[in-house]
């Protein structure tokens, strides 16, 4: 049988119990309520009865006519009351029995009333009395077997109704408790049953079947659960082989990659973010770092213990390091400047990159660092620098000797020339120039690599050698009828650190710069920023721009725009490098911003001391 079919037969059946007992009550108040009115009748007979007592009468005997006005009223009104509709059988035998004796009483009292006025012949007055009390003692009697009958039927009525929703509730308690009995068995066991099942399920035994034997919807929810747990165990059986697998191939492919990191020949440490622990480095950033801590070594000062040096051998703070400032801005980060000593105590110069791993939500969770043993790089370098170094100051001597003999030549101290050959020297004389320039370039180049540049940095007022460069150069600017707008600032500039001749270099260059690579009828402007901290000199052109792709490389050496190779092919890339180390030297920096075809920007700022 079907659970749903169980449940309702229990709810028919009680419902219909529910109905007989309210049919059973309802029929029970019916006959309370006439039994109740026969009662009420009775008691108004008896009450009426008793006001007809012979004793009430005796009160009025000095006068007949009282009397029987009293006798005739409370006799009509037991009249009344008898002809009230009695409904229990016995109770209207009763009634009759009292219309006759009332009737009797009746008589015997007319009998009185006319002995005393004198109307019969001479009878005893007492004799009539002793009728009519005997009379009214026998509807007396009657009435109170009349109230009896009435209460007996109340009472039996009560007990009748009582005694039926007694035993109609025993059988509907016997009938729910079985019903009860039988739903626990049939619905909730085998529910708690399948619920221990999913529990055990759950637990992770899938081999688990219920073996629930009911042929209802719980039979089929248990077998149905049954074939799930089947096919699930299949399923995980399945998804166990092919996680094992995947997992050995992941193990092999980790392996793989953890033996390509480390025989690649750039050492690779990846930290923890936000401290900083060392989760891995390769043997390649081992043997440079100078590892003697261990690869597995969970260690925050790791790197820290690793003893970095600069250049010229003094500490390296850990604060100035890649990996921290990465740390800290959340950016790549790239040095080159950095010294170690590897496993074999030998000195290492490294190039530093770090780099932020975010993951998807954009949270900083690594840092990956790449360290690249640029030792070899430098020695060539080195070489270049020392070649470049040679060759310049062996050019220098000839060009002066060259340069001094054009201007003996052209003054005509050796004696008058042809005027070609007068142009002819000139042009000779500007190529002689631009050589002498592109020399010193060269040596200032090999100078700041070895750092045996000088120039004496003093605290001076950066105005008047700005407005010296902007004569400099303001020739070439009218030949291309650029125009040169220096922007007065809103206070006086503060003083700062710099060394004379090589700043008004920087500042020529990059005007120069600005209006050779600037188009026809342009502009060049010059502006200030300055705070309590920080100067900041602002030199903006509407020239041809800078490429994005080559902004990170401008201040390179030898590196030059795609752009501006097409536009002024002469040229050593080496301008801005020098800019950009001067700049540095005095503890300031230089950066731009551009847009290709529109305007550059230059920002070269200093700390106000």
């Amino acid at each position: 049988m079907k659970i749903r079919t169980k449940l309702e037969i229990s709810t028919l059946t009680v419902f219909i119990g529910a109905l007989i007992i309210g049919a059973v009550l309802f029929l029970s108040a019916q006959q309370i309520n006439k039994a109740t009115e026969d009662n009420k009748i009775s008691i108004e007979i008896l009450q009426k009865i008793t006001q007809l007592s012979p004793a009430e009468f005796n009160n009025f005997a000095n006068s007949t006519e009282l009397m029987e006005w009293q006798w005739s009223s409370k006799n009509t009104a037991l009249t009344q009351i008898l002809r009230a509709q009695f409904r229990n059988p016995q109770g209207r035998i009763v009634i009759e029995n009292i219309r006759q004796n009332q009737q009797d009483m009746q008589a015997f009292f007319h009998q009185l009333i006319q002995l005393k006025k004198g109307l019969v012949p001479e009878v005893s007055e007492q004799n009539l009395q002793d009728k009519i009390l005997l009379k009214w003692q026998s509807l007396l009697d009657e009435a109170f077997s009349l109230n009896r009958i009435s209460q007996s039927e109340i009472e039996a009525t009560e007990r009748s109704t009582n005694s039926f929703i007694f035993i109609f509730i025993g059988i509907l308690g016997v009938f729910v408790v079985t019903t009860s009995f039988l739903v626990r068995k049939s619905v909730i066991e085998p529910i708690a049953r399948l619920y221990d099942g999913v529990k055990i399920i759950g637990d992770g035994n899938l081999k688990y079947r219920n073996n629930i034997a009911v042929h209802d919807e719980i039979g089929e929810l248990a077998n149905a659960f049954n074939v799930m747990a089947a096919k699930l165990s299949g399923f995980y059986e399945s998804l166990e082989e092919k996680v094992k697998m995947r997992s050995e191939e992941i193990i092999e492919k980790n392996a793989l990659l953890q033996s390509i990191i480390d025989n690649i020949p750039i050492g690779v440490a990846l930290v923890k973010a936000p401290k900083g622990e060392l989760l891995m480095v390769n043997q390649t950033g081992a043997h440079l770092l100078g590892d003697t801590l261990g690869r597995e070594q969970n260690d925050s000062h790791y790197l820290a213990q690793c003893n970095f040096l600069k250049e010229d051998e003094t500490p390296y703070s850990f604060e100035e390091f890649p990996i921290y400032l990465a740390l800290k801005n959340q950016e790549i980060i790239t040095q080159d400047n950095i010294i170690v000593r590897d496993i074999n105590g030998t000195k290492v110069a490294l190039r530093v990159t770090s780099a932020p791993v975010k993951n998807a939500q954009g949270e900083l969770t690594s840092i990956v660092t790449l360290f690249e043993d640029i030792t070899e790089k430098r020695q060539i370098e080195n070489m270049k620098n020392q070649f470049l170094f040679f060759a310049a100051h062996q050019l220098r001597t000839p060009l002066g000797s060259i340069r001094w003999n054009l201007e003996m030549l052209l003054k005509g101290e050796i004696g008058v020339l042809p005027e070609l050959a007068v142009d002819s020297l000139k042009q000779i004389e500007e190529c002689n120039q631009r050589m002498i320039k592109r020399v010193n370039e060269l040596l200032d180049v090999s100078m700041i690599e070895e750092g045996k540049w000088e120039d004496l940095a003093v605290l001076t007022d950066v105005m008047p050698i700005i407005e010296d460069a902007v004569k400099e150069v303001s020739i070439d600017a009218k030949v291309k009828n650029i125009s040169i707008v220096l922007k007065p600032p809103s206070t006086p500039l503060p003083k700062i650190v710099i060394g004379l001749k090589r700043f008004e270099q920087a500042i020529i260059t990059i005007l120069s710069n600005a209006i050779k690579f600037n188009q026809q009828d342009g502009k060049v402007t010059i502006s200030f920023h300055q705070d309590n901290k920080k100067l900041q000199i602002i030199i903006t052109d509407t020239g041809i721009g800078i490429p994005r792709d080559d902004q990170s490389k401008i201040f390179s050496k030898f590196f030059r725009a795609k752009n501006a190779l097409l536009t002024e092919t002469e040229g050593t890339g080496l301008g801005l490098f020098i800019i950009k180390s001067y700049i540095e030297k005095w503890g300031g920096k230089i950066s731009l911003k551009s847009q290709e075809g529109k305007y550059t920007t230059y920002y070269l700022e200093f700390q106000i001391p």
